[in-house]
């Protein structure tokens, strides 16, 4: 029976009736076992029926204008079997202007430090910043796994160093001006500084909390590259953004472009 055709509608109706009754008891019957799974599973086929929703209405121009070597955070879902799944930061690979709904990225994920060695991950020609890790029980990874070093660490590290900084200095010059002599101009001024301080110590906040988990370094799966809807991007969305205009140096795309031709053949 083909559910498309408009005479299968009634049944269509009683179907995804069924499957909603299927999907509660299997999520029910997940959460018994493993309660982790469970939520994952939840939150992915919560957050998908947005995304479908907002596929009507959804527009790239309201996007920023991504560039190979920007970090972006990427919801890529609940993964099948070995399919690389949940909430990471990825690299953009290639240029996606405004017009542009989709967006082809490299998914990262943190080094186990306790488990896995640079030493141990794919290699090329391309040098990259090594990291020492003191002592750790090497195992071997994929191939495909490429070491990027501290790479991702230090861009976040920095630009919310900055943040910071400027922040600080909004306050401090407001703190340390005699009011008695402000006129309506300086008023004005002083109000618009603080409030993007206000903004930049959140955006340093936001920023310090991630980048506590990628201290150890970080992993570019290059197996798992794949060209994503934009709406899977949960930042940067705005130019306010704390990930927006953010970008890693070109030897770690450099990196990534080396080991792509390597293990797929590219000549």
């Amino acid at each position: 029976m083909d559910l498309k055709k408009p005479e299968n509608k009634g049944a269509l109706l009683s179907k995804i009736a069924e499957l909603a009754s299927s999907i509660s008891t299997f999520l029910k019957n997940i959460l018994a076992a493993d309660q982790h799974k469970a939520a994952l599973l939840y939150y992915w086929l919560r957050n998908y029926l947005r995304y479908i929703k907002q596929e009507e209405t959804f527009n790239p121009k309201y996007f920023p204008q991504f560039k190979p070597g920007d970090i972006v955070k990427v919801d890529f879902g609940f993964g099948i079997g070995s399919e690389f799944g949940g909430l990471h930061y990825a690299i953009v690979l290639a240029p996606s202007n405004a017009k542009n709904s989709t967006v082809t990225v490299v998914p990262l994920r943190s080094l186990k430090p306790n488990k896995e060695s640079p030493s141990k991950l794919y290699k090329s020609d391309v040098p990259l910043r090594s990291l020492k890790l003191g002592k750790e029980s090497p195992k071997t990874l994929y191939k495909t796994d490429v070491y990027l070093g501290t790479e991702l660490f230090t861009v976040l590290l920095n630009r919310s160093g900055k943040m910071l900084d400027q922040g600080e200095n909004y306050v401090k010059e407001f703190e340390t001006t005699d009011k008695k002599t402000l006129t309506a101009s300086d008023v004005k001024r002083f109000e618009k500084q603080l409030a993007e301080a206000k903004d930049l110590l959140a955006k340093h906040d936001i920023i310090m909390k991630e980048v506590s988990r990628l201290n150890a370094g970080t992993v570019a799966i290059v197996s798992q590259i794949r060209t994503i809807s934009k709406i899977r991007i949960q930042s940067p969305r705005y130019h306010k953004d704390a990930l927006y205009n953010m970008r890693v140096d070109k030897h770690v795309t450099d990196k990534i472009r080396a080991v792509i031709k390597e293990l797929y053949d590219i000549k």
